[in-house]
Parts: C-alpha cells; sequence; structure tokens
C-alpha cells in the first residue's frame, strides 16, 4: 500500500522574543567582525523596523531589523523549529500507521474461523508550546539619542545611536563617566568571584583605564562643545589633552578660561589626571622626570610608577563632570535660540 507523508517543504513557526524587566530587547551586530550584543527600547524598536536600517552602537555597521537577532536567540529558534518537526513527522507517522491498520482491519474476513485485528495507540507528543527567547541580564550602561531620542543600554562604551547613526558625543561622555563611578562596585564583584591576584590585576586595569578613557572622552567632549561655537576650521590635534592650552583656545573662542568653571586648586588636581593619563598611555605607568615637572606631582619620583585608587578616579570623574558642566553652559549660552547641541 502507497504510504503518503503530507509534510510542507517549508517549516514556519513564529518564537516570541521578550524583553527584560524593564522593557528592552537584546540585538547583536550581524558583522562578523563585531558580533557585540546591545539592547533597544521595545517601543523604539518598533519605531526603528519602520526605517529599514539598523545601525550598530559599536561599529557602525548597518543593516535591515531582521538581521539583528542574537546567537542566543537563533539557537532557541532552531530548538523550537526541532521540536515543531519532531511533532509534524510524530503525527504523519500516527495517522499512517492508523491507515494502514485500517485497512488490514477491513481486509479481514468475517464469516473466517481466525481472525486478527490491528490497532494503533497514538504515541505522539502533543503540540510543543513556542516557550518566548529568554532575555539577558540588564545592561548597566542606558544611552538615549540627544537627536532621535532612541533607548538603548550596552555593556561598555557605545560610539553611535541604532536608530539614526548619529555620534553622540553627549551620551558617550555621560556613560564614560557613569561607568566610572560604578567601578568600585565592580571591584567588588570581581573579589567577590576571583582569586585575590586576579581580582587585583583587572581592579588595577579598570582604574588606570578610567584615567585614560576619561581623557579621551573629555577632549572628544571638548571639541565637539568647540565646534558648536567655532566653524573656522580644523583644531590643533590633542589640543584639550592639555588643560593650559585648551583653556586659552576655549577662551579666545568664549571669553572664559576654565579657571571659572574650576577653582585653581580644582584644576591643579586635574593637570595631575591629565599628566599621569599620559604617563600611563605611553610610558607604562613609570614615572619621569617631565611628569613631575609637568603635573607639580611631589608625591612621586622618577623610575617609580603610578599607582591609581578607587578615591582617585572619583575624584577625577567629578572634576571632569564639572568642566565639561561649565563648558556646556558657555555654549549654551552662545548659541541661538534652538541650535544647542546641533
Amino acid at each position: 500500500m502507497p504510504v503518503n507523508f503530507d509534510i510542507p517543504d517549508r517549516l514556519e513557526i513564529s518564537v516570541p522574543v521578550e524583553g527584560d524587566d524593564d522593557g528592552y530587547l537584546d540585538k547583536e551586530c550581524p558583522n562578523e567582525n563585531c558580533l557585540s550584543q546591545f539592547k533597544i527600547l521595545k517601543d523604539d524598536w518598533d519605531r526603528i523596523e519602520q526605517s529599514g536600517q539598523v545601525v550598530c552602537p559599536f561599529c557602525r555597521h548597518e543593516a535591515p531589523p531582521g538581521s539583528w537577532w542574537t546567537t542566543e536567540q537563533i539557537e532557541h529558534a532552531k530548538a523550537m523549529a526541532l521540536e515543531q518537526a519532531k511533532h509534524l513527522i510524530s503525527t504523519q507517522l500516527n495517522r499512517m500507521f492508523k491507515d494502514i491498520a485500517s485497512d488490514f482491519n477491513r481486509s479481514q474476513r468475517s464469516n473466517s474461523f481466525f481472525k486478527m485485528t490491528m490497532d494503533v495507540r497514538e504515541t505522539g507528543r502533543p503540540p510543543p508550546v513556542m516557550i518566548p527567547a529568554a532575555a539577558a541580564e540588564t545592561m548597566r550602561t542606558r544611552i538615549t539619542c540627544g537627536k532621535c531620542g532612541c533607548r538603548y543600554a550596552v555593556i561598555g562604551t557605545a560610539y553611535f545611536c541604532p536608530g539614526c547613526g548619529e555620534r553622540d558625543v553627549e551620551a558617550a561622555f555621560s556613560a564614560k563617566i557613569a561607568k566610572i563611578r560604578t567601578i568600585p562596585e565592580t571591584i567588588e564583584a570581581l573579589r567577590a568571584v576571583l582569586d585575590k591576584d586576579q581580582a587585583a590585576d583587572l581592579a588595577n586595569t579598570l582604574l588606570e583605564d578610567a584615567i585614560k578613557g576619561g581623557v579621551t572622552q573629555f577632549e572628544t567632549m571638548a571639541k565637539y562643545l568647540y565646534s558648536q561655537i567655532n566653524n573656522s576650521g580644523r583644531i590643533r590635534q590633542n589640543l584639550f589633552q592639555n588643560l593650559t592650552d585648551g583653556s586659552l583656545e576655549w577662551e579666545k573662542v568664549t571669553g572664559v578660561p576654565y579657571t571659572v568653571y574650576l577653582d585653581q586648586q580644582e584644576i591643579d588636581r586635574l593637570n595631575v589626571y591629565f599628566q599621569r593619563r599620559h604617563v600611563l598611555g605611553h610610558n607604562d605607568g613609570h614615572v619621569d622626570e617631565k611628569y613631575v615637572v609637568k603635573s607639580g606631582d611631589q608625591s612621586y619620583q622618577p623610575e617609580q610608577r603610578i599607582v591609581v585608587k578607587v578615591d582617585a578616579v572619583l575624584e577625577f570623574a567629578a572634576l571632569l563632570t564639572k568642566l565639561v558642566s561649565g563648558m556646556r553652559g558657555s555654549v549654551s549660552s552662545m548659541a541661538p535660540p534652538g541650535t544647542e547641541g546641533h
């Protein structure tokens, strides 16, 4: 007897994807050289889907909205599809054996002394429930794009808005400061799960990176603010890595030196951190005579190595925040109404 399987060539299923506790959806960059994961608030994702393109916050790769499933979501969908296929095959096998049994039973003679019947008991499983793909844990750094309002979250530092592709300097600076402020909790967490040596090494890396990355983010932020009020051309490379030179140039275009935003003692402290950044970035943290002269820091001598403490990075973050806040205020007072931040 011929047996036909009524199984479609293509099986399509719909697997729901749930957001985290705060309504953010997991996404992953489809660029194989990146594959970074991030989150977008569901309401904003629904809006972005209509635009036709999504931008990776880390590498700025662009792709259609259907390309941003995470590896975990894809694996979960495969597992759900396999369960659906198993159920479909099981259903078809039960139907086939029932047909065989029915034909066999009809073939038996009713007046026969000896009669056999065949009975098929279904062993198939119930249809699988499409369990939503679980959301990853909440990401700590949340950003709202200053241009389009897209709300997204990352681990680490993001550079572009996934909604509009804008390089959001303001958001990146705020995220960097926020990350520095969480360093004490991060170090405690490391100590809880790692041995002492590993925890100490990672803590030192976090603290040193806070100084190096903080100066870099300030420089980017200062150039951005500077461009809001001066479109005359390029500025000198690394100008805003030097507090003295940066203050002089800033005063030329705003009439306000850094000493209006910070008192001299705060300027001196911030200069120490800027000079430490140079030593950490270019001399592996080893002090030389140039550092002692430029920083005025008498707590170190040449050949010693900079040691960064938690209190120091918190003070550094507070000073940067205060300086940038003052610079923002000067830009706002000079910009025509409605043009601040554009």
